[in-house]
C-alpha cells in the first residue's frame, strides 16, 4: 500500500494490475501465502498474460502442493474471535480485510423488508428496501435510496467546493485541524445551495424514512476518498466529560448530540473503502445508491460505544459518500427516551 502511494506521489501510473502485483508481493513477503495467491489470481483476471504473475502463480501452486495447510482458510468461529485480546488497530485492519461472522443467534434474525413509514404518502407507492445487517445496536442498509441523477448532482456540487477534511482539535479549545487518521476531501451543503432541488428531496426522504426532523441536523457533507483515503476508528457522537469543547462544537448551540447517522454511498469502490464497526466486527462494503443508518445514542441519551466505526483505506478506485448527522433536539416525541441504559 505504501509503495502504491509513493508511486502515485512521484507521478507514476498506479493501476489495478500494479496494485494487485504489489499486494501479492507484500503478502508473500509477510508469509501470507493464501492472500498472496488470492491477489495473484485477481491480477490474472485483469491481465491473463502478465508474465510475473504467471511465474508467481507457478511458485505458489508448488508451495500449495508441498504445504497445503498454508492455503486453508483459517477464519475462526465467532466465539473464538476475541476482540478483547486484540488492539483496536489489529481489529480495524482485520475487519477491513474480512468482517467477523455473525453470532449464530443473530444470523437467523437478520431480515429484509419494505418500509412505507407507517403509510407515509411519499413511501406508499415506492417503499424503501431495508436490510437489517446487525442487531443490538440496530444497523440498517437502505437499498437504492438515491437515484442516479441525485448521485451525479451530489458529485457535481461537491467536486469544485471540496477541501481537505478536518477534525476537532482535542488538545486545545475545539478549533479544527488536519489529521493523519482522516484523509479525504469534503464539502457541506444546505438544501438552498442547490437550485435544482435535489438536496431538498434527499432531506425530505431522510425525514420520511427515519421519522426524525432535520431542523437541527447538520448540513449534508459530501466526501471523496482517493487511493489511500481513510478515516480511522471514531465515534460520530461527542462524549461528555472527555473533551467538553468537542461536545460544545458538535451540539451546535443547543441542538444536542448526534442522535443518528445516515451514510450514503454514491459510488462503488473497486477495492477497499468499506465501513467497519470495530466493536462488532461488522464490515459494510460501499454499494452505489445505498445508505447505512444507525443510532449513535441509546434511548437514554447515552452514547452507544458499540457504534465506533471507521472508513477503510481505498486501495483501487475512488470512494464518494455523503452523510447526514441528525441531532437530538426536536426528536423528543419522535424517538422517546427510556430509562433503561441498555436500550
Amino acid at each position: 500500500m505504501k509503495e502504491a502511494l509513493n508511486r502515485s506521489d512521484d507521478g507514476s501510473d498506479v493501476d489495478v494490475v500494479s496494485i494487485y502485483d504489489l499486494l501479492s508481493f507484500a503478502e508473500f513477503y509477510l508469509g501470507n501465502t493464501k492472500s498472496a495467491a488470492m491477489y495473484t489470481e485477481q491480477l490474472l483476471q485483469h491481465y491473463p498474460s502478465h508474465e510475473r504473475a504467471l511465474s508467481n502463480m507457478a511458485v505458489l501452486n508448488g508451495l500449495k502442493e508441498q504445504s497445503p495447510e498454508q492455503f486453508i482458510d483459517e477464519q475462526l468461529p465467532y466465539y473464538e474471535y476475541d476482540t478483547m485480546n486484540m488492539g483496536e488497530r489489529e481489529v480495524y485492519e482485520a475487519t477491513c480485510r474480512e468482517g467477523r461472522p455473525y453470532p449464530p443467534e443473530m444470523e437467523c434474525k437478520l431480515t429484509c423488508f419494505y418500509y412505507n413509514g407507517a403509510n407515509n404518502p411519499r413511501l406508499i407507492i415506492q417503499p424503501v428496501k431495508v436490510e437489517v445487517v446487525y442487531l443490538s445496536p440496530n444497523i440498517y442498509i437502505l437499498r437504492d435510496i438515491l437515484s442516479e441523477k441525485e448521485m451525479e448532482r451530489l458529485k457535481e456540487l461537491g467536486g469544485p467546493a471540496m477541501k481537505r477534511a478536518t477534525v476537532t482539535n482535542t488538545d486545545s479549545n475545539g478549533f479544527y485541524k488536519y489529521a493523519k487518521y482522516r484523509i479525504s476531501k469534503s464539502a457541506w451543503f444546505n438544501p438552498e445551495d442547490d437550485e435544482q432541488g435535489y438536496l431538498a428531496e434527499i432531506d425530505q426522504r431522510i425525514e420520511d424514512v427515519t421519522g426524525l426532523t432535520l431542523e437541527t441536523a447538520e448540513p449534508l457533507q459530501v466526501c471523496n476518498y482517493g487511493i489511500g483515503g481513510h478515516y480511522e476508528p471514531h465515534y460520530d457522537f461527542a462524549m461528555e466529560g472527555v473533551h467538553r469543547h468537542i461536545l460544545d462544537a458538535v451540539t451546535l448551540g443547543g441542538s444536542g448530540n448526534r442522535i443518528a447517522t445516515v451514510l450514503f454511498y454514491i459510488s462503488d469502490v473497486e477495492k477497499g473503502g468499506a465501513t467497519v464497526f470495530t466493536e462488532l466486527g461488522l464490515r459494510i462494503p460501499p454499494s452505489k445508491g445505498d445508505a447505512a443508518f444507525w443510532w449513535n445514542l441509546k434511548k437514554s441519551g447515552e452514547g452507544d460505544v458499540r457504534t465506533r466505526h471507521a472508513g477503510c483505506p481505498v486501495l483501487v478506485g475512488s470512494k464518494w459518500v455523503c452523510n447526514k448527522w441528525i441531532h437530538e433536539r426536536g426528536q423528543e416525541f419522535r424517538r422517546k427516551c427510556d430509562l433503561n441504559k441498555d436500550l
